[in-house]
């Protein structure tokens, strides 16, 4: 009998549909015979389509999926972290190649969060910036969205601008009771982009601070195999950042949290 998965996706972009072309293909290399479907879904039902068994298998980025999943659901599988970065978005009259992120002095800029927000400001407050406006000169959004060919776009570098933890990877959720198809995306699932994604996720699972909330975290591997991980929040109101470096994974994430705690300003 073939195995018959349901994906379902709220999540329209260009991520999303080279992974599941990826899907395809892995599902196409199975010796057991697979039956694929597709579908669309709203946002705010994308959890109850899993528990009520009318979606096996649901799609999206791992920076929206919640740090507490609803009971009985899972992350299956992940994908590789994918080359994707932030990106400022400048009219040309507006750039200033001499200033950070080549952002032309006192220019209006639009962003689409308080982490873009509240870590802008701190590196150039010199701009006005506001949240999710219509018509501007400047605004921020990511390099595989889609962006006028007259544009400057400026990549931003993830470990001086933090993304959300797990940003650029995707996930796979489905039933925690669903063993055949969680053993179905195990070959499919990509341990390296885990560890690393795991680990950010948990420095914010584990911040019960009350003055601090987590904004950016980024971790990476380097080819020496050290994991470096890194850290903004707002702490009693001030930008906080933090990093730290280890040869293991072992208490990476509360060693760093206990660090970002320590610190009471930033210079």
């Amino acid at each position: 009998m073939a195995l018959k998965i349901n994906i379902s996706t709220y999540h329209q972009s260009k991520l999303i549909d080279l992974e599941l072309e990826r899907f395809k293909s892995y599902a196409n290399s199975k010796t057991e015979d697979v039956e694929l479907f597709f579908t669309k879904c709203k946002q705010e039902e994308a959890f109850s389509k899993l528990q009520y068994g009318t979606s096996s298998v649901l799609v999206m980025p791992l920076d929206e999926v919640p740090l507490h999943l609803p009971e009985g659901i899972t992350i299956a599988a992940l994908s590789e972290r994918m080359d994707i970065r932030e990106v400022v978005v400048i009219d040309a009259d507006m750039e200033q190649s001499d200033l950070d992120f080549s952002i032309q002095k006192n220019a209006h800029v639009s962003v689409s969060n308080e982490r873009q927000l509240q870590q802008l400001s701190h590196l150039r407050p010199d701009l006005t910036i506001d949240l999710n406006v219509a018509n501007v000169q400047v605004y921020m959004s990511h390099s595989y969205a889609d962006i006028p060919n007259d544009k400057v776009v400026i990549a931003l570098n993830p470990k001086e601008f933090l993304p959300e933890p797990g940003f650029g990877t995707i996930a796979w959720l489905t039933l925690t009771e669903n063993i055949e198809l969680r053993k179905f995306l195990k070959e499919f699932h990509q341990k390296e982009a885990a560890v690393l994604t795991n680990i950010e996720r948990k420095v914010a699972k584990l911040n019960e601070h009350p003055d601090l909330k987590i904004l950016g975290i980024y971790a990476y591997k380097s080819k020496d195999d050290h994991i470096h991980l890194f850290a903004s929040g707002l702490y009693q109101g001030q930008l906080i950042t933090s990093r730290i470096s280890q040869t293991t994974t072992a208490s990476i994430s509360e060693n760093l949290l206990d660090q970002l705690t320590s610190i009471k300003t930033h210079s």
